[in-house]
Parts: C-alpha cells; sequence; structure tokens
C-alpha cells in the first residue's frame, strides 16, 4: 500500500482551501466524536467525505489528481485506499507550506502505525507533520458515498459574489426558534430564475430575493419552467452548506430535494473537481408543528 504526491505552490490554495473548509465544518455544532472525516486516494484523484452520525451537514469533495506532481496509489484493493483522519490536522499541516515551491504528501508508518507525512521545504528549513491515521477496508467505500435523491423539479446556479452567504450569516441571529435552539430558513427555489429566503421574527417577517439566475447547466432541470420548490432549513446548518463561497469556482448549484435535502454543489475552476454540501430539510414533524402555530407551512405550499 502506497500513496505519494506532490502538490505544487500553483496547486496549493486549492487542496488548502477545500480542506480547510471542511475541517471548519468537523469541528462546528458535531461533536468530533461523532464526526468522521474519510479520504479515499485512488488514481482517479483524491475524496473527501465528512459524516456525521447525527442530522448535520454532510460533506463531499472530489479532487483531481491534475492539481498534483507525481501523483501515486497503488494497493492491493484495485489501487484505492481508504484513510480516516483529523482535517484540522492536515489543515495545520498545510498551512505552513503556502508560501512554499511544493509540498510532499506521502503515507507511511512510524513506530509501527500508519500516518501521512507532510513535508514542507523552505530554504534551509524542512517541516514534517506526522498526521496519525486510521486504515480501513477499501470496501466501507459505499459507506462514504454521497447520498442519491431523484432528480430535483428546480435548481439554480446562485449569485458568484458571497452576498447570499452574508445574508444567511445575518439570519443566523435573527428568527424564531424551532425545537431548541434551531432558528429556521425557508429557501423557495423557482425554476425560472428566483432565489428567495425567508424568516420569520417575533415582530417581523424577512424576506430576501436574488432574481435572474440561471438553471444549471443553461437549462430547466426538468422541462417545467414554472416548477417551485420551497424547503425549510436550520439557518446555522445553511450557512454551513454555502461554505463553498472563497473558492476558486467556476460556479455554485442549488438543489432542492423536497423532504431531504438541500444540496449545494461548487464546480471547482478549470475541471479541478467539485465539492458538495448536503443540508438536511427540517423533518415532518416539524413542518406539522409549525403550520399549527401559524408557521411557514408545507413544502409543497410555499409560504410566499
Amino acid at each position: 500500500m502506497r500513496f505519494k504526491a506532490e502538490l505544487p505552490r500553483e496547486s496549493h490554495s486549492i487542496f488548502y482551501g477545500v480542506v480547510q473548509r471542511l475541517e471548519k465544518m468537523e469541528s462546528a455544532g458535531v461533536p468530533r466524536s461523532k464526526r468522521r472525516a474519510v479520504l479515499m486516494l485512488s488514481p482517479q484523484g483524491v475524496n473527501m467525505a465528512l459524516v456525521a452520525t447525527t442530522d448535520d451537514v454532510l460533506a463531499f469533495a472530489e479532487l483531481s489528481p491534475d492539481i498534483f506532481r507525481d501523483f501515486r496509489v497503488q494497493s492491493a484493493a484495485e489501487d484505492c485506499i481508504l484513510v480516516s483522519l483529523a482535517l484540522a490536522h492536515l489543515s495545520r499541516a498545510l498551512a505552513s507550506g503556502r508560501d512554499a515551491p511544493s509540498t510532499l504528501l506521502k503515507l507511511a508508518k512510524r513506530d509501527g502505525a500508519p500516518c501521512v507525512v507532510v513535508t514542507v521545504e523552505k530554504l534551509d528549513l524542512t517541516l514534517r507533520s506526522d498526521i496519525p491515521v486510521r486504515l480501513m477496508r477499501a470496501g466501507d467505500l459505499k459507506h462514504y458515498a454521497p447520498p442519491t435523491f431523484p432528480p430535483p423539479r428546480a435548481a439554480l446556479e446562485l449569485p458568484a459574489a458571497p452576498t447570499l452567504r452574508r445574508v444567511v450569516e445575518r439570519l443566523k441571529a435573527v428568527g424564531e426558534r424551532l425545537k431548541g435552539e434551531s432558528r429556521i430558513v425557508a429557501v423557495r427555489v423557482e425554476a425560472h430564475g428566483t432565489l428567495a429566503l425567508r424568516c420569520l421574527t417575533p415582530s417581523a417577517t424577512i424576506k430576501t430575493f436574488f432574481p435572474n439566475l440561471s438553471a444549471p447547466g443553461g437549462g430547466v432541470v426538468d422541462g417545467d419552467p414554472d416548477a417551485v420548490v420551497c424547503v425549510r432549513v436550520d439557518s446555522r446548518k445553511l450557512h454551513l452548506g454555502l461554505s463553498g463561497y472563497g473558492l476558486d469556482a467556476e460556479s455554485i448549484a442549488c438543489y432542492p430535494h423536497e423532504r431531504r435535502s438541500l444540496l449545494f454543489h461548487v464546480v471547482l475552476a478549470n475541471g479541478r473537481g467539485s465539492l458538495s454540501f448536503y443540508c438536511p430539510v427540517v423533518d415532518d414533524d416539524d413542518v406539522e408543528e409549525d403550520d399549527a402555530n401559524g408557521g411557514a407551512g408545507r413544502t409543497d405550499e410555499p409560504p410566499y
């Protein structure tokens, strides 16, 4: 079992940026003991999965081997290596290589224990970080694959500017609570090109609209230009789902799956890879309870 890759300076910000965003999610909201970050190494590139045993945001990344130099993966399991590790350790190790000509990553053993070794050389200084990992069976890969849903009835590409994320940042501190500390935001996706957010406060209703948006790929998902989908999500989780902003991205798209998940899919520039963030929607019991209290209503009859 072998893994070795050189990360050149021109690609460092891509890999580091992806790890940094997933690392922030790893430490947000869910106890680390209930989170699991998994790296999947194969000749097709580096995949990352951040999953939780609780109902929280799931994140997945697929990175092309083209961002590396001398990318090599070998194993008896069809050249697939699966390891679990703490992303905070990997993020700190990569941070030291931001201004280095290149950063070397490889799988090795230290005192008989497996680890990912990150080596950074700067002039006459060499920095080495040994990150402990847990080797996993390649057959467990299916447990760390993105969830599958039916095609959504509507989808939109989000604005390139991070205005949407700033709005959601403000909404985290307002709105009526639903079951504990959760503050709920209704997200309405209209296939003809409008994204709307709705948040209730004790004294007012806040609505924000983003018009003139396009469907991913320039077309309507199911051919229905009048399709409208509304889902309700925890504002904190919605903010985490928009973590793709700030990366060198070609596009960020929103795919609402009624009563299941709100997916934000980020395509990195120049075919370097993609990220997917799955935000859980408010369950049926919560929606019915909110209806009884004059709240936002069920997802098949959006409250706008």
